[in-house]
């Protein structure tokens, strides 16, 4: 079984193909296979990792699951390098932490970049726009999507990335890797009365995509109902 404490990952890269994968080594010498692109984000693999206990977890495959809040010590080889990361579960996030008003400015920034910007300019300022989504991760997808839909302005900016091809699937990637994580740990659900609430829809016309993790219906249902 995983040891809550102990978990060795070997980032290893093929130089014959582009994909790259992880290997999840058990104390007991037993180990697991994760594929991934060059291009995923960090935050993506970590997350292919969470699914894959997880589904390990659900199939009685770990006897013992990995839900503790304590620290889960991790070994990252790559390229003959070691580096040991000390990594906590991370709790829900609040549904009940609201945008503060510098964090609504920064939202609008990214947003008008991500709407209006060439791909060149998006391309020199990627390290600032990074920064700025990195100060809003931590809050509700909810919470962003009713902060997004309650200003018209940005609301034209969504619309408007909507139509931008990669850059949509981009942020929409980001909103799903949200949206499943909160799901996981159910904070989702218990809050759909209240979200629909907030962004003036009945709950009726969101709750089956919701309940069936259909992200695109939930955003064509969201924008529909929110047009610029």
């Amino acid at each position: 079984m995983f040891n809550k404490c102990c978990l060795t990952l070997i980032l290893s890269y093929s130089f014959f193909c582009f994909s790259e994968h992880i290997v999840i080594e058990e104390t007991s010498g037993e180990t697991h296979v994760i594929e991934f692109q060059p291009t995923d984000s960090f935050l993506s693999v970590m997350e292919s990792i969470e699914t894959h206990i997880q589904s390990k977890s659900e199939t009685n495959l770990i006897n013992e699951p990995v839900q503790s809040s304590d620290p889960i010590k991790m070994i990252i080889k790559r390229l003959n390098r070691k580096i040991t990361v000390n990594a906590a579960k991370v709790p829900p996030r609040d549904y009940y932490r609201f945008y503060s008003p510098q964090e609504k400015n920064d939202l609008h920034e990214l947003l008008k970049s991500l709407s209006e910007d060439s791909l060149l300019t998006l391309g020199f300022s990627k390290k600032s726009l990074q920064q700025i989504s990195n100060r809003l991760f931590y809050l509700h997808p909810f919470q962003t999507l009713v902060t997004i839909l309650n200003d018209p302005q940005l609301t034209h900016y969504i619309h408007k990335i909507r139509q931008r091809g990669v850059i949509w699937n981009d942020l929409f990637d980001q909103f799903s890797n949200a949206l499943n994580e909160e799901n996981r740990k159910a904070n989702l659900l218990p809050f759909t009365n209240d979200f629909a609430y907030q962004v003036d829809l009945d709950e009726v016309y969101i709750l089956p995509s919701l309940r069936d993790r259909d992200w695109l219906e939930f955003f064509d249902t969201l924008l529909a109902t929110h047009p610029i």
